[in-house]
């Protein structure tokens, strides 16, 4: 059976690199202070990613959303 989703939402500043070898994900809850998340951009099937749980999947943002606010935060100077 494939991994669709996973939370790793309450860990302690993880380095996610090892989770963009789960190429079958498609829901992605990450820890706000996670590191390295820029591997998994490699994750083509990735529907929904969020920092943090939002309370739903629903209020989670597409695959596509995460990435334009996350690279607005990176040339802004915010922390990965």
């Amino acid at each position: 059976m494939p991994l669709i989703r996973l939370s790793i939402d309450g860990t302690n500043d993880p380095d996610v690199t090892p989770i963009a070898q789960c190429a079958t994900l498609k829901i992605l809850i990450l820890p706000m202070k996670a590191r390295n998340i820029e591997a998994l951009r490699s994750l083509t099937q990735l529907e929904r990613i969020s920092r943090g749980w939002p309370g739903s999947e629903e209020k989670m943002p597409d695959a596509a959303t995460f990435w334009k606010d996350y690279d607005a935060q990176q040339k802004e100077g915010s922390p990965k």
